[in-house]
């Protein structure tokens, strides 16, 4: 390595360091175009350019590169930090993610297959959209491969589209999950490609994203990208967190989130250690995020900005038997006090329903049903319930008598 690429090296080390220590900056509104948006930006397109390199991406590549395709992500280099790279990107956005088991997925920018193989060896349907037809030769020998080591038979299944994503034309509300992992940047024509995303998407369904962010002003990165481009013709072109964001949110994504990247084992000594700290990327340094698209049920939940008219009466249209309405957000569990926006949303669904309307998540205390009396049609009581026969296991019936009564006193005669 030339005393010039240490230096470079050095400085974007540097220049991450501080990013770390200091306070994330101040964004944009969110319906504000942010100032940066992808490193190729302020440039002309020339999408038919960009994917004829990315068609001919294998061919440009030497030997050595080559046979490196067939066994990504396995690097033999010191500290196999390209593996560790890979493996921990997945895995991790794939757990983030919790795709409905033996659900359908579409992966974008497939490549040599690996990721194709680890979705297929987790029970999913893959479609994957990769314009490259030498890639999805490579990966598809990698997942014939993968059928006899893993017994796998015809189920799942895999098949490969030799065609960029945005023009894909798969049907649909078909996809339980989409995955981009680092290959999101290689997307010529954002809004389109995503906008195919969200088509493609059953409602409820999750966008997944893990790659790198563009740092405006990181010239050693910005280098690498324009000599990867020099050299093989394929769009490098990463986004900001805060343009990827504002992006996804137009084109109608909800329930958003970024991640911390952390990774490894740690001394105990650092036990005691902050997230923030102890992460490899925070979630404004990198595009490490989950998305999802709006579905009907989700109108019954507080969540406002998955909550609309349409969306409620769509869920009470479906509904049968009665409605249950979400009385609180996050994970389940007793609750002090029930969320102020539960009334407001009763009374929303029954503008669109005649059915009874139940309340559940977090009903604990004789003051929630006392809140919810001729509001709520019947209320569901699970979490505080288990928590009272965990005090008395060896006489349940005992001891759900006494919560129920301590609950719901009966009137006096």
């Amino acid at each position: 390595m030339s005393t010039l690429e240490r230096a470079r090296r050095w400085a974007s080390a540097a220049r991450q360091a501080l990013r770390r220590a200091d306070p994330r900056p101040p964004l944009p509104a969110p319906d504000e175009l942010p100032r940066h948006r992808r490193y190729l930006s302020d440039q002309p397109e020339r999408m038919e350019a960009y994917l004829r390199g990315a068609r001919e991406y294998v061919s440009r590549l030497a030997d050595e590169n080559r046979a490196w395709l067939h066994r990504k992500p396995f690097d033999v280099s010191t500290g196999h930090p390209a593996f560790f790279d890979e493996m921990y990107g997945i895995m991790n956005l794939l757990r983030a993610m919790a795709i409905t088991p033996r659900g359908r997925v579409l992966e974008v920018g497939s490549g040599p297959g690996w990721v194709t193989e680890i979705l297929l060896a987790l029970g999913y349907d893959v479609d994957a959209v990769e314009p490259s037809a030498d890639m999805i030769a490579i990966a598809r020998e990698r997942v014939d491969h993968a059928r006899r080591h893993y017994r796998l038979g015809d189920s799942p299944r895999a098949e490969f589209h030799a065609e960029p994503l945005e023009t894909c034309s798969l049907p649909g509300d078909s996809f339980d999950a989409v995955v981009f992992h680092a290959a999101l940047h290689h997307v010529v024509d954002e809004e389109q490609g995503l906008g195919q995303c969200f088509r493609l998407l059953r409602p409820g369904g999750v966008l997944g994203v893990s790659e790198g962010a563009w740092t405006p002003g990181d010239r050693f990165w910005e280098e690498k990208l324009d000599a990867e481009m020099l050299q093989f013709g394929a769009l490098e072109n990463p986004f900001t967190a805060e343009y990827l964001d504002f992006l996804l949110r137009r084109l109608g994504f909800v329930d958003l989130r970024r991640y911390y990247a952390i990774n490894g084992l740690f001394p105990a000594e650092m036990g005691d250690c902050p997230i923030a700290k102890a992460a490899s990327y925070r979630p404004w340094d990198g595009n490490n995020l989950t998305a999802r698209k709006p579905a009907p049920y989700a109108a019954t939940t507080l969540d406002p900005g998955a909550r609309t008219e349409a969306g409620i009466e769509a869920a009470c249209r479906a509904a049968t038997g009665f409605v249950y309405c979400i009385a609180v957000t996050g994970v389940t569990g007793a609750r002090a006090h029930l969320d102020e926006a539960v009334l407001p949303l009763i009374a929303s669904v029954r503008r669109h329903t005649t059915l009874p309307v139940v309340v559940g998540f977090g009903i604990s205390k004789p003051e929630h049903l006392a809140a919810l009396d001729g509001k709520a049609d019947g209320v569901i009581v699970a979490s505080a319930l288990l928590d009272a026969i965990g005090r008395a296991p060896d006489d349940p019936a005992t001891q759900v008598s006494r919560f129920l009564r301590e609950l719901r006193p009966l009137p006096m005669p």
